[in-house]
């Protein structure tokens, strides 16, 4: 694939309400509210509505509130839940500063709804349902969304393709290894008080964890979020049946010359590099097959259950069984893969993007350690990070690891505006964007088609607008590049 490409990301944040006693109905209703109360305290282009302008129709959004960002992106309410989406990126150091960018908007409107409406509220970036009587019944998504071609998306989505069975597929299986947000999955579910009062941990270094006791292989402490939701290979929904492989064709651009890869098996991260790694090497892997290079070997006999099984496993060293009849673990074919990506930077280095040799070098230094120590890594990666602050509980309040308090420790890493967090991020995790730039893009849109979108939203003349399309007042249409810039004009 010729050209720049683009990258985002979809979150959904759970809306919770501390101290509710309320019926399901109730609390259903009262849930819908708030989530539109947050969007409505967002005052940016709150004229304009969102549309869908299929080539066969025009879809509009009723009863959504949708607001778009100064920086592009999208914000809206759904059914109790509250969905950003960032802008398109082109890289995902710019991406990463977006999603920080979006989450602190989101911090601040989500304040001020509480003060506005004298209820406390919570949103908890997380693939797991908090706040209810029927602990994570059901899944929140942070979907990821690439660029490629007609040709690769179609082979992506078909899985008897040699692209999708020998790379795709075992390729977003293994990289639970440092895309995973790391859950414990409690067996009563956990309350969060109204003042948002939780037994915070001491968050320093402490050697020797002893992990596997605390976590026996039965499922306890899973890496990833989201593993357990996912229940088959391909599919087109994603808030039921969901799969590994999702076939939802929404272009979002002419269709003859881009397709939007959408990709739901992800979990929702905080910490830089898990998100960093997640869509850089998402983005470098795609790049590759774009090119034509196909993986060898790494076919897996049953990818739902090699999913389940990469993130039950503390170890890190659980066979996986492939289609040849070999084993293999997850640390063993990210290695391959990781060796591939190599060779191929090593090939196109005057021609690809520098950030392709930086997402390549974080990764091979990520998969060193986790093969040594993967607690070396608790202040980069989320599920490392979760993991050795919850063993920090355990020792201080001599709890078990599934205790309240130590799934508090799990909550309060998600939760937004949340003080562990914040210490965490100020004091400890790794950082890979500065603030400058992180507060630079909540109000300036990255250098994509971006720009075009609110360009053309500041004349004031658009009545509906989505991600490549305006429809002006006088009901004409201004159709956005697909990669764009401001520079480009409208």
């Amino acid at each position: 694939m010729t050209g720049p490409t683009l990258m985002g990301l979809e979150t959904e944040h759970c809306l919770v309400l501390p101290g509710a006693r309320l019926s399901d109905e109730s609390l259903r209703a009262a849930r819908n509210g708030m989530a539109r109360a947050i969007v409505e305290c967002e005052p940016s282009f709150h004229s304009v509505r969102w549309c869908y302008d299929y080539p066969y129709e025009l879809y509009r959004f009723e009863g959504v509130v949708n607001r778009v960002l100064p920086n592009g992106s999208r914000l809206y309410d759904e059914e109790g839940y509250v969905e950003s989406c960032t802008a398109e990126c082109s890289d995902p150091f710019q991406l990463l500063a977006v999603e920080h960018a979006n989450t602190a908007r989101l911090e601040r409107i989500t304040a001020e709804a509480a003060a506005r409406h004298g209820v406390p509220l919570r949103l908890v970036k997380s693939n797991l349902e908090y706040g209810s009587h029927w602990p994570w019944s059901t899944s929140n998504a942070c979907h990821e969304n690439y660029s490629v071609s007609p040709q690769l998306s179609q082979e992506l989505t078909t899985p008897s393709s040699r692209a999708a069975r020998e790379v795709w597929l075992p390729f977003l299986v293994t990289r639970t290894l440092f895309t995973g947000a790391g859950c414990v999955r409690s067996r009563a579910p956990l309350e969060l008080r109204p003042d948002g009062a939780s037994p915070p941990p001491d968050p320093r270094t402490r050697p020797a964890l002893r992990l596997l006791r605390l976590f026996p292989p039965d499922g306890r402490f899973q890496l990833s979020q989201r593993a357990d939701f996912l229940s088959q290979v391909i599919g087109l929904e994603t808030t039921r049946f969901r799969s590994l492989i999702n076939t939802r064709d929404e272009p979002h651009a002419d269709p003859q010359r881009l397709r939007r890869l959408h990709v739901i098996v992800g979990d929702s991260n905080r910490a830089d590099l898990s998100t960093f790694l997640k869509c850089g090497v998402s983005r470098v892997v795609l790049a590759m097959l774009e090119s034509g290079w196909a993986g060898e070997g790494l076919e897996l006999a049953d990818p739902l259950t090699a999913m389940r099984t990469v993130s039950r496993d503390l170890s890190l060293q659980a066979p996986i069984a492939r289609a040849d009849g070999g084993i293999v673990t997850a640390l063993e074919l990210q290695r391959q893969l990781c060796a591939q990506a190599r060779e191929y930077c090593a090939r196109g280095r005057d021609e690809l993007p520098a950030w392709y040799e930086v997402v390549v070098g974080e990764w091979e230094r990520v998969l060193s350690i986790l093969g040594q120590d993967y607690l070396l890594l608790r202040w980069e990666l989320d599920w490392v990070a979760k993991l050795a602050l919850i063993q920090e509980v355990c020792d201080q309040q001599n709890v078990v690891a599934d205790s309240d308090e130590a799934c508090a420790v799990d909550v309060c890493y998600s939760t937004l505006g949340d003080p562990l967090f914040a210490a965490l991020r100020a004091h400890h995790l790794r950082r890979l964007v500065p603030d400058a730039e992180i507060r630079a893009l909540e109000e300036t849109p990255p250098s994509t088609r971006a720009r075009d979108r609110v360009a053309i939203l500041r004349t004031g003349k658009v009545a509906e607008i989505n991600w490549d399309v305006a429809i002006l007042t006088d009901g004409s249409r201004v159709h956005f590049p697909h990669f764009g810039g401001a520079e480009r004009g409208l």
